[in-house]
């Protein structure tokens, strides 16, 4: 397994920019000698409108039609100018009720990916969002205990995503810019939005008193890691700090 990380120039842009992109990924799939046929593509949260559905388990005989009606509730876009698609994370027998998430991409942003993939020779098999890659990752190496609490937090030079899972559920993502580069700001920005995201998450935990955390696992990743954060994070003492390294991602 391999990885890279390459940096985006700051003086292109535009057509020159995604030309840069194409040929990058071309190098490093020939540079590693890995196929083109094969190809799934993860890609950022911020590009996704996400909304987390309820509906009766009635609505499954026609789901996808269910969905499309209901989405013009959520998404401040017509149909016609995004693409969408959804996941079902829980079926709740004794509600009878199914939980779904619904992904939502404008058309104009996923050609735009799709143009620089196929300008490396790339159509890909399927696509999806930063964070469900990150959580299949994190599934099968089999971590995280039932019914607990844990964070993932994916941090990078200019921002994070968050994502609260329980019983391998996702319960919650969302994705955040930095405001500032001071360290102790961003330690506190991380903290604001791991109780915001637990208290959407969990609020049932929340009513019953429960909203520190306590019983929660924060684990840390991605490029933007540093030791100042880490520091930061695990002087709260309000959860477990752990850190989950790029390597051991890519490695399984």
């Amino acid at each position: 397994d391999c990885h890279e990380l390459i940096p985006q120039p700051s003086d292109i842009t535009g057509d020159e920019l995604e030309t840069y992109r194409s040929r990058e990924i071309s190098r490093f799939i020939k540079d590693n000698n890995i196929g083109r046929e094969n190809v799934w593509v993860g890609l950022p949260l911020n590009e996704f409108l996400l909304h987390f559905m309820t509906l009766p388990f009635s609505a499954e005989e026609n789901l996808r039609e269910v969905i499309r009606y209901e989405m013009g509730k959520y998404i401040p876009f017509p149909e016609k100018e995004v693409r969408f698609d959804f996941v079902i994370m829980e079926r709740d027998a004794e509600a009878k009720k199914l939980r779904l998430l619904l992904l939502v991409i404008k058309k104009a942003v996923l050609e735009r990916y799709l143009s620089i993939l196929e300008g490396a020779g790339i159509t890909p098999l399927g696509i999806e969002m930063s964070s469900s890659s990150l959580l299949n990752f994190f599934l099968l190496g089999g971590n995280g205990s039932k019914g607990k609490p844990t964070a993932l937090v994916d941090i990078g030079k200019h921002g994070f995503e968050l994502n609260w899972i329980s019983s391998g559920i996702l319960r919650y993502s969302q994705s955040v810019d930095f405001y500032t580069e001071a360290d102790a700001e961003q330690v506190r920005q991380i903290k604001e939005e791991l109780r915001k995201g637990f208290r959407t998450a969990f609020p049932l935990q929340v009513w019953k008193g429960e909203e520190e955390m306590d019983s929660s696992v924060v684990l840390l990743t991605g490029g933007g890691i540093k030791d100042a954060l880490i520091d930061g994070l695990a002087k709260t003492r309000e959860v477990d700090i752990q850190t989950l390294p790029i390597e051991a991602i890519s490695s399984r």
